[in-house]
């Protein structure tokens, strides 16, 4: 089995579509789709019928882990890209404490395009949302809003409320909220 500093981060780039990721998982959790690679052949069934799969006396290892954004692009001012692919946390090395801590953190990573990235070089990251342009590189922007949208007059007194704490401050104000509390 190689080492991380032999794989290619390359090997991880493939073409897929948005409409053939999941949003949300189903409802029913065991009627997910399940790929089958079998006697060269791919063919599909559903998670629930995997026993069906599996040769007997084998042992089935369940994986409950969280999937997290870990691959991320940057942009070179002259444009070219860096990818960053993070491995696991070292400091802190537990999951549960990365994603609690307000302070900075410790990953290894994957870096492709590294020979295109010197020391001290700073890389941008540009995200667009709606008429906006978020970036390290560009002024501070606000997103706040509610959590869930309860009511359409809880969200329109806290939309305007927000406009006016911010009016002052000059930066563009993104609102943002969600009508389900698992997207919060």
């Amino acid at each position: 089995m190689p080492t991380p500093q032999e794989i290619s981060i390359d090997a991880f780039n493939y073409d897929l579509p948005d409409e053939r990721i999941a949003k949300f998982p189903k409802e029913k959790r065991d009627e997910s789709k399940l790929l089958l690679y079998k006697n060269g052949a791919i063919s599909e069934t559903i998670f629930k019928e995997i026993y069906q799969h599996l040769p007997e006396k084998e042992l089935l290892i369940a994986n409950n882990t969280k999937v997290i954004q870990a691959r991320m692009l940057f942009q070179k001012e002259s444009g070219a890209k860096v990818e960053i692919f993070c491995l696991e946390p070292l400091s802190p090395s537990d999951y549960a404490l990365v994603f609690q801590t307000k302070k900075d953190c410790i990953w290894k990573c994957m870096v492709g395009n590294s020979r295109r990235w010197k020391e001290g070089q700073m890389l941008q990251k540009t995200i667009q949302i709606g008429n906006y342009r978020l970036s390290n590189t560009r002024p501070l922007a606000f997103m706040a809003g509610t959590c869930v949208i309860e009511s359409e007059k809880h969200y329109l007194d806290t939309a305007k409320k927000l406009k006016q704490i911010l009016a002052s401050s000059h930066h563009p104000f993104i609102l943002k909220a969600s009508f389900d509390k698992a997207n919060r």
